[in-house]
């Protein structure tokens, strides 16, 4: 009972941070890119492309968080440069059915400039948010002979069932350098640029702009090696959150399963002034057309002995299509 009644003091704590600071975050940030930064819309080589993450936290006490992302994204070809738009869907629960609930509609759209072996890609997002805390309980609901919440009890806050819904606006760039063994991508991006009102108590609570940072990498520094560096940062109200890696990757010849490569490595996750309070491995295969993620968290913070050190699990996918590309026809001409 202890044990629950600790979580639960920590659970409220996070959940009430996550609402009011954190916006939705994977460890596999890379594999979520309209959830990333709106620039990462018609960022790739393809024609269109469609990308899904699942996340699972903390499931040693019943699936506390759940997030789940997916988004599709189309581009069209100019004389110089493209344009292109996507959507994204995002829900976020925790607890389940009796928590907070989170889901979010974008509609993005973007322009890339190309520049001799340079990429810049402008994005804007806006979509409508929709915030729901239901089935909620209160520290004045907790039964001491059951040790559990009990919403049934009588509560001097509000009713159980919340709702807050609003308009957003996000914006970011991308730059991607494609002339080296060594392709670097920067992206940079402000969400919440209109200060959207999220009011769950009736109080006047604006969300102030989030930036975020964003680095990757790719090094080939040998014909089937090479080195994948990956970097986040965020802050938000006072809340920050850093996460960073490097993983190695294998090319792999043509072969009968149509496997190109495979990759893992260690990444860790805090802000910079504290120590990590999660460890990870994430890794990936990338064959046909087709990308497959994977990630597991294990908990470094004091959440680690009531979690059993199991912090998260994700898994993603990515598929990239393209056009069927028209026939080429010869026309036989005779020669005047």
């Amino acid at each position: 009972m202890i044990r629950a009644y600790l979580f639960f003091i920590v659970f409220l704590f996070v959940g009430v941070c996550q609402v009011n600071a954190q916006d939705i975050h994977f460890t596999q940030f890379y594999h979520a890119p309209l959830t990333l930064n709106p620039g990462e819309t018609i960022n790739h080589d393809a024609d269109w492309r469609v990308a899904g993450i699942y996340r699972n936290q903390w499931r040693s006490f019943g699936s506390a968080f759940n997030t789940i992302a997916a988004s599709f994204d189309y581009q069209f070809h100019l004389k110089k440069g493209k344009i292109g738009a996507g959507i994204a869907l995002y829900n976020d629960r925790t607890r389940g059915t009796e928590g907070i609930n989170s889901t979010k509609i974008m509609l993005s759209g973007a322009y890339q400039l190309p520049v001799k072996k340079h990429r810049l890609n402008i994005g804007v997002q806006a979509g409508l948010v929709d915030k729901r805390l239901a089935s909620a309980t209160f520290p004045d609901q907790f039964n001491m002979e059951t040790g559990y919440f009990d919403g049934q009890l009588p509560t001097g806050d509000a009713g159980s069932d919340i709702q807050t819904m609003y308009f957003d606006m996000n914006a970011g760039v991308v730059w991607t350098y494609t002339g080296t063994k060594f392709r670097p991508e920067v992206g940079f991006a402000v969400y919440h640029i209109n200060l959207p009102k999220e009011n769950f108590f009736g109080k006047d609570n604006r969300l102030k702009p989030r930036p975020v940072f964003s680095f990757s990498g790719h090094w080939q520094f040998s014909p089937r090696w090479s080195l994948i560096p990956r970097v986040l940062y965020m802050y938000h109200s006072g809340a920050s959150n850093f996460i960073g890696g490097l993983q190695l990757g294998y090319h792999f010849q043509e072969n009968s399963m149509k496997i190109k490569s495979i990759y893992a490595g260690p990444m860790l996750r805090e802000g910079f002034d504290a120590a990590p309070n999660a460890v990870m491995i994430a890794g990936g295969v990338n064959f046909k057309k087709f990308e497959v993620g994977g990630a597991f968290d294990l908990t470094s913070s004091n959440l680690n002995k009531p979690t059993n050190y199991r912090g998260a699990f994700e898994v993603s996918l990515i598929y990239k299509g393209f056009k069927n590309p028209l026939d080429i026809i010869q026309i036989p001409c005779e020669r005047l």
